[in-house]
């Protein structure tokens, strides 16, 4: 089975906040989605899939009696598949799902949860109800008819603030709101494998997305520091292949260094329109992705609108 990911520029008005177009894979990139799916296993407990078929990651955890998926990623039938493949690993059923954020790559295979508890930050259960409307939903099953012409957004049955805890006689899956990315985002931390599920809290290897209208980088910041004081052993990013800390750390000193650069530049009394043309701004080696300037130059202009806001 195929699925060809959509050309067209209008993906920009569609895809939730732009969320589709911050992950490095081609639009011309066909995928593989059933034949070649698979799991990665992180530990006797965990698996995560991180090689593009879902565009965000999704991974699951095998408690005792039951699954815990968390994220959905973008194609409902590629989900589907996943979610078959995992019950069929292990000879569990999910129960329940735990939702990241509220980007677009992460939640629109909900509906293959739809019979589960779906678990997430009050922040993200209401931007996504008054995001998808009937109309914006129809409206994407309109322009990708082959991927999504049975899409349903299923929303959240179960909200939180700040952190809730899943357990059993085994493990203990500790969520814990932090915002950053964008308000709501939570990471997903198993304390008896030291493991840590970050979403896109983390971008592995690759240049972070910041521009999203509810990124706070100073929150962003914060939610590294706390995740490192974890002390986790493996940590799976939204985005990018599983690492370890060290790269949770490189990416704290980039933000860090991207908000010391704004700080000063707002400082000087720069103007948001120079940002395009200003030198010298942070940037990490890693190859771009597509849509890269574009998405870039939206982070620096979100970062300006959070600094100017701080510092006045």
């Amino acid at each position: 089975m195929l699925i060809k990911v959509m050309e067209s520029s209008s993906l920009l008005d569609i895809l939730f906040r732009d969320s589709f177009l911050h992950n490095p894979y081609k639009y011309s990139k066909e995928i593989t989605a059933i034949s070649m799916f698979e799991f990665e296993k992180i530990t006797d407990s965990i698996w995560a899939h991180t090689k593009g078929e879902t565009f965000g990651h999704v991974a699951f955890v095998k408690l005792k009696d039951r699954l815990v998926f968390i994220d959905t990623g973008y194609y409902p039938k590629v989900i589907k598949e996943a979610r078959k493949i995992a019950e069929e690993m292990t000879g569990l059923t999910v129960k329940q799902l735990i939702i990241t954020h509220h980007h677009g790559d992460h939640i629109l295979g909900n509906q293959v949860f739809e019979d589960c508890e779906i678990i997430s930050s009050k922040p993200i259960l209401k931007i996504l109800s008054a995001y998808w409307t009937e109309a914006n939903t129809e409206n994407l099953r309109k322009r990708e008819p082959e991927s999504f012409s049975d899409l349903r957004i299923v929303l959240p049955n179960k909200t939180f603030e700040g952190d809730y805890t899943i357990t059993d006689d085994n493990l203990t899956l500790k969520i814990v709101q932090t915002n950053g990315h964008t308000n709501g985002s939570s990471f997903i931390f198993i304390p008896e494998e030291e493991v840590l599920i970050a979403g896109d809290l983390l971008f592995a290897k690759e240049v972070p997305y910041f521009g999203d209208e509810t990124t706070d980088p100073y929150l962003w910041i914060d939610a590294y520091k706390k995740m490192i004081s974890l002390s986790p052993k493996i940590i799976v990013p939204g985005h990018g292949p599983v690492c370890n800390v060290e790269e949770m750390k490189e990416q704290l000193d980039y933000m860090g260094k991207c908000v010391k650069w704004m700080e000063n530049f707002v400082n000087k009394g720069g103007k948001k329109e120079d940002l395009e043309i200003a030198e010298n701004f942070p940037m990490l080696d890693y190859d771009p992705y597509d849509n890269f300037e574009l998405l870039f130059n939206r982070s620096k202009n979100r970062t300006y609108d959070v600094v100017k806001e701080k510092l006045t």
